[in-house]
């Protein structure tokens, strides 16, 4: 496993273990991003997203967000990270930054 994607909630409730603990209940695991929405109104949420690595890195990212529809707005985070991770060299904040 290299990369694992999930919310805060998705680590308390479904894994029972916090974000300090994932590397090592999970030591296959090489990334961990956590993503978060907090909704301002309707069509304007804040995401936030933390990366961790296995090797200790961390990085953070927030944006605005204008949301027109929201079903497949994880699926284009991932698919922006991984496109990340392929072609910035391991730079683990361009990466969450492009995602």
């Amino acid at each position: 496993m290299d990369v694992v994607f999930c919310s805060s909630k998705d680590l308390s409730v479904f894994l029972n273990i916090n974000k300090e603990d994932f590397f090592n209940v999970y030591s296959d695991a090489k990334i961990l991003v956590v993503r978060e929405r907090e909704i301002v109104s309707f069509n304007e949420h804040i995401i936030k997203s933390e990366t961790y690595t296995k090797d200790g890195e961390k990085a953070e990212c927030e944006k605005t967000a204008h949301i027109l529809e929201r079903i497949g707005g994880g699926d284009a985070f991932a698919a922006g990270f991984i496109h990340g991770l392929l072609n910035f060299d391991g730079d683990i904040e361009k990466t969450l930054e492009f995602a």
